[in-house]
Parts: C-alpha cells; structure tokens; sequence
C-alpha cells in the first residue's frame, strides 16, 4: 500500500513539474517575442523620427539658400555661406552625417555621398573646357586630361581626387559617385540662369562636329572651310 502511495505521489509530483515547465516554456517565449515586438517598434519610432528631423532639416536649408539667393542674386558656393545670416549653424543629419548641397542648382540634398559642391563646378568647367576644345579643333577631346593644361588650369579630378567619367563620343561628363546624394528638398531653387551649358552635341561615332553644331559657329565653320568641308 505504502509503495502504492510513493509511486502516486511521485506520478503527481512528475505531471505537475511538467505541467510547471510547459508553463514557464511558454511564458519565457512569450516575454521574448514581445521584448523583440517592442524593440523593432522602438526602432519604426526612432526610424520616423529621424526621418522628420531629416525633411525639417532640408526645408530649413532650402529656404534658406533661397533667402540667400534672392538678397545676393547668387548661391551660396557652399552650405556653409548660409551661417550665421540666415541660419545658425549647418545641421547635421540624425547620424551625424553632412547634407548635401549642389551650388549650380542650389539644390539641397539628404545626403553628401554624392559629387562635393566644388565638384559641380569643376564639372561646370569641364563642360566649358570640352566646347572651347571642340571650337578649335572640330573633335571632342579624346580624354578630359587632353584638356590641361590649355583649357584647363589642373587635372580635371574630383575634390576627393577621383577621375570623371567621360564619353569621348558625345562629350558627356558625369561625376563617378553621381546619384549617391538621394534627391533634393522639395522646395526648389529657379537656377536656369546659372545652369552650366550643355557640352557639344554628337555627330559620329568618332565624335567629330559639323558646322551649327557648337555655340561659336563662326569660328568653327571657319575652321571646317580650311578642312575642305
């Protein structure tokens, strides 16, 4: 009888050790995906957060580059002009990071990885570069540093010291971290007057030009008649 009664009760002593651990099992479970359910809610917060002080931070920036504009009738060359006339300091982004700033168009952008403001005006003089070139010669130059030093003072590099890339075939220049800026304020700067001017148009696969094709026609037609053409 008695073992009878030791082996009920460690029957009952196992299923209620069972029944406790299935309990603690799934508590523990429970308390581990609300603590993650909570922790990826704190970070959608955080993420929107951030992404607020983003927009208020280039709204300021823009308006403020507009305000310059329309007193100076010029952009700033850089975001930096701005302080302390017409904003305090230069706000950084929620990760410390610089904004952006492309001082042709006046355009504030989310992010700096993109081209360095002196960049668009090195690019401006580029574009220059490769009409005068294209003036005197009737091509397209066949490397940007065919350039230096006869239209251009020093290499054309990116402040960072990276060449530009370049189509010997239709003169195009673009910059090598181009598109990495994340698009700009939605309040917008009217810059088609300081817009940089368009570099020769294509005519062949070798890139050469015809008469009409650059801005200096007189010279260049001239410059063809002595070719024959």
């Amino acid at each position: 009888m008695k073992g009878m009664i030791g082996f009920l009760n460690g029957a009952l002593c196992l299923g209620m050790s069972c029944l406790f651990s299935g309990c603690l099992v799934e508590m523990l479970m429970t308390t581990a995906v609300t603590a993650d359910m909570a922790a990826q809610n704190a970070g959608e917060v955080q993420g929107s957060f951030h992404d607020a002080q983003i927009d208020v931070d280039m709204t300021r920036l823009q308006e403020a580059v507009e305000l310059y504009a329309a007193e100076k009738e010029a952009l700033p060359a850089d975001l930096s002009a701005l302080v302390p006339n017409y904003i305090d300091a230069v706000p950084l982004r929620p990760d410390k990071k610089p904004y952006g700033y492309n001082p042709i168009l006046g355009e504030v952008y989310e992010s700096a990885d993109g081209p360095a403001p002196a960049d668009y005006f090195t690019m401006q003089n580029i574009e220059t570069a490769i009409n005068s070139f294209g003036t005197n010669t009737g091509y397209y130059p066949p490397t940007l540093d065919a350039l230096y030093p006869t239209y251009l003072p020093t290499l054309p590099r990116t402040a960072s010291g990276k060449p530009f890339n370049y189509d010997n075939q239709n003169g195009q220049v673009t910059h090598p971290d181009e598109g990495k800026q994340h698009g700009p304020a939605e309040i917008a700067v009217d810059s088609s007057a300081t817009a940089a001017s368009e570099p020769v148009k294509p005519v062949n696969a070798v890139g050469s030009l015809e008469k009409g094709d650059l801005k200096d026609s007189n010279s260049l037609n001239k410059a063809l008649d002595r070719m024959g053409y």
